[in-house]
């Protein structure tokens, strides 16, 4: 158990998947796939009694900082604090492509791919669980995905405000969760919205030409 709370990241998982930790992160994108993802995972500090020193290293600066070494993904900050009876750790990392994050969470899938018609799509699907996560009692601990996206969102399955898309989902339901979101680039969407414009010119001016033509 010590080797697997030497990885932080990974030991915070193995935590959140027995229903012991609440868990938010927000991933915000750029265009060409890069971006910045802060996290936010917390355990109340009764739980952290419980587990007899196990969870420390998770919450524990150095280790914290260790764990980011030869990865990737660049850790700008760290945090740790007590808070309401709950130990949290803040991290805000950057990254220059999102297959970046998956490095730090093992079994997660997350994508951000262009289509053919000039869209975006953001794809996650979260890790499988099980055992206390299945339990009713687990249903206080969440799982929060926030994602600020780099344009109009078109369509989501999550909770949609402005370019920003929110997924929070209990513990007992985040196995195998699938989390979508359709993007229309804002480079596109000015050009469509020039398109309208034009096209509302071009209607105009052809209503005018017709006119002064029946008048003659």
């Amino acid at each position: 158990m010590k080797k697997v709370l030497s990885f932080c990241f990974v030991s915070a998982l193995a935590l959140m998947l027995t229903g012991c930790i609440n868990y938010a992160e927000e991933i915000s994108l750029n265009p060409d796939g890069s971006g910045t993802w802060v996290i936010d995972y917390s355990i109340s500090e009764e739980m952290m009694d419980a587990t007899e020193g196990m969870a420390e290293d998770n919450f524990d600066t150095a280790e914290i900082e260790k764990s980011f070494e030869g990865k990737e993904l660049k850790l700008n900050k760290v945090d740790t604090f007590s808070k309401d009876g709950f130990r949290h750790v803040v991290m805000e990392t950057s990254f220059t492509d999102i297959s970046q994050l998956v490095e730090m969470m093992e079994g997660r899938e997350l994508k951000f791919t262009a289509n053919e018609d000039g869209t975006y799509t953001f794809y996650a699907m979260m890790p499988g669980g099980g055992g206390m996560m299945e339990d009713d009692s687990m249903k206080e601990f969440t799982w929060t995905t926030v994602v600020n996206l780099p344009g109009e969102v078109a369509e989501s399955t999550g909770t949609v405000k402005g370019r920003t898309v929110t997924w929070e989902i209990p513990l007992t339901e985040v196995s195998g969760t699938e989390m979508s979101a359709t993007v229309i680039p804002s480079a596109m969407g000015g050009s469509m919205m020039l398109w309208y414009i034009l096209g509302g010119v071009v209607i105009v001016l052809a209503a005018l030409f017709f006119t002064m033509k029946k008048k003659k």
